[in-house]
Order: C-alpha cells, then structure tokens, then sequence
C-alpha cells in the first residue's frame, strides 16, 4: 500500500472503581492481525487472582487498589511473568491477553491487536481512580483503515464509560457533511452456536459503472473477529450499496448486502454451515 505509514503511541486514562461485584474492562481493536502486540499498564494489583495457590502466595485476601500497592515490592520484585492465554486466564481471569507481566509498581498486560483483551474482576477502590496507559507499538494506518482501539469499562454488565482511541493517516480529510454508521458482525458456528475467533471480515462498497446495471462491489477494508467472533466498527462512511463477506477455515463462506443510514448501528450475525 503505497499510502500506508508506520504509526505509534499511547494514551492515557483512568479507571474508576464502582461498588459493584464485578468491574470489567474491554478493549477491542482493529489492528492488522500481523501487527505488534498492545500493551496495556495498570497500576500492579488492581487485578484479581483466580488461583487459591497463587493467591495465597501474596497473603491470601486482597486488597483493593491502591490498599493493595503495598504488595508489589514484597512480591513482584523481581516482577513475576505469566505467557499464554490459558495460563494467565487461569490465575487471572484475564482473556485474550498473551503475556502479563506483574512488577512492583505496575501490571502490565500484552495482547494481539486485532483480538478483545477482557479484564473481570478488577480491584479498584471506589474512591480514587487507577491511572491506565495503553501503549500501542508500530502500526500501519492508511487513509482507508485507521487504527481504532475501543476502551469499555462494564459494572455488573452495565456499559458505565469509556474512551475511543483512532489514529488517522495525515493525508486522511473529514468531510463535513459526511454521515457515518456503526457496524457490528458476529460469526458463530450454525451448528454448535459457539463463536468463531479470528473470521476474516471484509467490507465492499458498490461502485456503479458508466452506465445503468453496471458495477461492482470494491474492497474497502478487512478485519478479523475477536475471541466473542464479533468485529464492531464505528464512525464507517454511508456510502450507499455495501457488502460484508465473512471466511473461517472449513465453513462455507457466506455474504450479506445493506444499504446503511446515517447515525444507524448495523447488526448481524453470520450462521456459517461447516
């Protein structure tokens, strides 16, 4: 891609703690699948460990963000470091993420960007906030594919906040009068119902001929689902005609044509047969 350039660099914010059970954080992006990995850094032990073993290794009850600083340099230094998703799942609760390194100030979490990293359970007092940083290593942007990072904080599942991050190509003009929508896509397997990770979904808009009946569906962009087999796009351009096909291994491919409006939050969901 000739318009393509490399892009990096972070973004800041706070997570605020609820007096709700269960605090969750959810980060979907739109980074290339062969991209870098993303790197999210918490202050160490607003997360919580879901093995007893490994919990009772640091005291047994934990304590709350930032009560619970104080268990960084007794134990996280050398900092401790968990690879793989079902490991870090396993003493963490954490999903999606490759790496988790624990130091004795900061948590840091890694994962692939075109993957969600989903955080439960998160251990932060109701009263002061917990400074977050997501880092985002080199990435290619062009002017038809930013990079788009969504950060969600859910209380008892309840949407209760949240940041977008994107990222523009230079050369990328807003049109003032452009109107935009929402697309949302899952893909689950038609028979067993379970979702279908890293599916690959591409975007085609229509593009008429010079004359009447002619024309063809071009290719816009390509994401891959999550780990939920959702991709959820926003701020897309209404453009008339448009196409989403959607790919996974051995299924059958399957497409679907819309015509979007503006503001519209565009849902579907993609049964492929095996």
């Amino acid at each position: 891609m000739s318009n393509a350039i490399q892009w990096k660099g972070q973004q800041a914010f706070y997570v605020s703690g609820t007096e709700r059970a269960d605090n969750t954080l959810r980060i979907a992006g739109a980074a290339p699948k062969t991209e870098a990995r993303l790197r999210l850094v918490l202050p160490t032990l607003c997360i919580t460990y879901a093995d007893m073993a490994f919990a009772n290794a640091i005291g047994g009850l934990q304590e709350n963000w930032p009560g619970s600083a104080w268990y960084g340099p007794k134990y996280f230094d050398p900092p401790v470091e968990i690879l793989g998703e079902d490991e870090i799942e396993r003493l963490s609760w954490i999903r999606g993420a490759q790496r988790l390194t624990i130091g004795p100030k900061e948590t840091v979490v890694e994962w692939w960007g075109h993957k969600a990293l989903v955080i439960p359970k998160l251990r932060i007092g109701a009263k002061e906030p917990a400074p977050a940083l997501l880092e985002v290593p080199q990435v290619t942007v062009t002017l038809t594919q930013p990079f788009t990072a969504q950060i969600m904080q859910y209380a008892d599942g309840r949407h209760v906040g949240g940041v977008q991050v994107v990222k523009h190509h230079p050369d990328w003009k807003p049109d003032p009068s452009r109107e935009e929508y929402r697309l949302w896509v899952r893909v689950v397997d038609a028979k067993t119902r379970r979702a279908l990770p890293e599916a690959l979904v591409t975007l085609f808009l229509w593009e008429g001929g010079r004359w009447p009946g002619e024309g063809d569906y071009r290719l816009q962009v390509k994401w891959y689902t999550d780990g939920m087999g959702i991709v959820d796009v926003p701020g897309l351009p209404c453009k008339g005609k448009q196409m989403v096909t959607v790919e996974s291994g051995r299924h059958q491919p399957e497409k679907w044509r819309f015509r979007p409006l503006d503001g519209q939050w565009v849902r579907h969901t993609f049964l492929l047969t095996p």
